[in-house]
């Protein structure tokens, strides 16, 4: 046992919450160690689990090399709820302290970001060593839609520079997918990140609840729940997500797996910091506005991506009964619905629900870094989507030609 920090074999006593004051280097090092094995234990258990459990088969989005639908086993939402099911209870029986992730939030930084570099570097290896035949140079992946055979010249550009384009090949990546059977890394990847950014919310939690001798501010109840949700939600609608971008036109490089094992699990949650010492609790009329800020941005986005997720399994079965799916002559460009209402109107959701989850912890630390740090999270979707936006457009005009054109002057409005 290390100062009574994560695992421990025996309860802990009633003042081993109770962080020192003042670290020495060795206790330092102790915490960061505990930090690390936490860490490992929680990502391997969180792979073990995901490869273990049960769960619906179905066909995706990508192909192999032969033109066949990959398959996959889909028991993220079972293994999000086994993990922190089996936290909860014990940090309840005293046998782990939760919330020493939120105490040692650095240590876990730099654990996160290590260990992020080591699982860059097997990946890498897999394909450059391995397997170097499993190099792939395309622009995007064989989909149902768009087999190997048609994309064959459709290479991604490199740099001349030998040096820079191993580094890109680094950066980005060497495969668009590490499949085996119905194991894929992209989503594993994808369930730890979601597992680790809900546990950081619970230790956030149990360290507020310490704080404040077991009472919990509404700003710090409205922020968690709200994330909760958007885990949750993003967990139940796994089978979606195999038909978004990041399946088909991300390599497993560094950008995503740093993205998934540390970006996503720590800087997501960064309104927390705000929230766990903070007494000042948010007026309730602000945590309605929140909430249904939330809910309405909720409702853009995930109806916005359900539509087009059944317009590509059912062209022409209206969606929720009532939208009738209506195309671009000799297209398949979505124009009505959501997609009518604006182009990429689910960024405009996402953006939203990003401001609507920072208001409290901005209220509550307002004034000081804390309550600048919370706004970062929405700023983070401005900045990613706005660009997108354009970006996308460019891509679909030289895509589509008139056709995109033709879209454009139909659903004038975006989101800038």
């Amino acid at each position: 046992v290390r100062n009574g920090y994560f695992i421990v074999a025996k309860p802990l006593s009633n003042h081993a919450h109770d962080a020192p004051a003042l670290f020495t280097s060795q206790q330092q090092l102790n915490a960061t160690m505990d930090a690390g094995l936490a860490w490992v234990i929680v990502c391997c258990g969180t792979a073990a689990l995901v490869v273990v459990l049960p769960g619906p088969r179905v066909d995706g989005y990508v192909c192999d090399r032969q033109g066949r639908p990959l398959q996959y086993k889909l028991n993220g939402l079972l293994t999000l709820f086994v993990v922190c099911a089996a936290a909860i209870a014990l940090h309840a029986a005293r046998w782990i302290d939760l919330g020493a992730f939120y105490r040692e939030f650095w240590h876990v930084c730099t654990c996160a970001f290590l260990f992020a570099c080591a699982a860059t570097c097997a990946v890498y290896m897999h394909a450059r060593v391995v397997y170097p035949h499993l190099v792939d140079r395309r622009v995007r992946a064989s989909t149902v839609d768009r087999p190997m055979s048609q994309q064959l010249e459709a290479q991604a550009p490199r740099p001349s520079n030998a040096i820079v384009a191993e580094l890109q090949d680094v950066y980005l990546g060497l495969e668009f997918n590490i499949h085996r059977g119905l194991f894929d890394l992209k989503m594993l990847l994808y369930a730890v990140g979601a597992v680790m950014l809900e546990l950081m919310l619970l230790s956030a939690f149990c360290e507020h609840l310490r704080v404040g001798k077991g009472k919990a501010s509404g700003g710090m109840l409205a922020y968690t729940v709200l994330m909760s949700f958007f885990i949750v939600e993003y967990m139940f609608f796994e089978h979606v997500h195999l038909f978004t971008y990041d399946l088909f036109a991300e390599k497993l490089g560094f950008k995503l797996v740093w993205g998934c094992l540390c970006f996503y699990p720590l800087f997501y949650c960064i309104g927390v910091h705000g929230l766990v010492s903070s007494r000042d609790d948010a007026p309730g009329w602000l945590l309605f506005a929140a909430m249904l800020l939330f809910v309405v941005g909720w409702s853009l986005t995930r109806g916005a991506n359900m539509q087009k997720y059944y317009f590509k399994l059912r062209p022409t079965t209206p969606f929720l009964g009532v939208l009738t799916p209506e195309t671009i002559p000799n297209t398949r460009i979505l124009c009505s619905g959501f997609w009518g209402l604006a182009r990429h109107v689910n960024y405009l959701g996402e953006i939203m629900q990003a401001l609507a989850v920072a208001l409290p912890a901005f209220y509550a630390a307002f004034g000081t870094s804390a309550g600048f740090a919370a706004m970062a999270y929405p700023l983070y979707f401005l900045v990613l989507l706005i660009p997108r936006q354009f970006a996308d457009d460019e891509l679909c005009r030289a895509k589509y030609g008139a056709a995109w054109m033709a879209y454009e002057a139909k659903v004038p409005k975006r989101i800038i």
